[in-house]
């Protein structure tokens, strides 16, 4: 009887022990996720921007890749492409400004 009592509360524990980690887990990712989504420290910003950058890279190489793409249709699309990471680093600039305003409030107690 105490072997099996045991055994029960391991394997419980164990239970335990993987909501806990995958809680955990879930956790971390919506922290992440804040994180691109509300920047507010440099390594927030650092990670935005080296995202932006390989997203960039990724779509340049598409385009570059695609071979059913006619010069003017690759220039077409890299002109879009330029478009869009403007309009994201623009955000990326109303993040940084946020970010700044958020520092600068203080409370004054008034």
């Amino acid at each position: 009887f105490f072997f099996s009592s045991r055994r029960r509360h391991t394997r419980c524990s164990g239970v335990s022990w993987a909501r806990r980690c995958v809680q955990e887990t879930e956790i971390r990712h919506k922290k992440e996720i804040e994180r691109r989504m509300h920047p507010r420290t440099k390594e927030d910003f650092e990670i935005l921007y080296d995202e932006l950058e390989l997203w960039r890279l990724n779509e340049t190489n598409k385009i570059k890749e695609n071979t059913s793409l006619t010069a003017d249709q690759k220039r077409e699309a890299m002109k879009q492409l330029l478009e869009k990471e403007s309009e994201l680093l623009q955000t990326c600039l109303l993040y940084t400004s946020d970010a700044a305003d958020d520092l600068l409030c203080v409370d004054l107690g008034g």
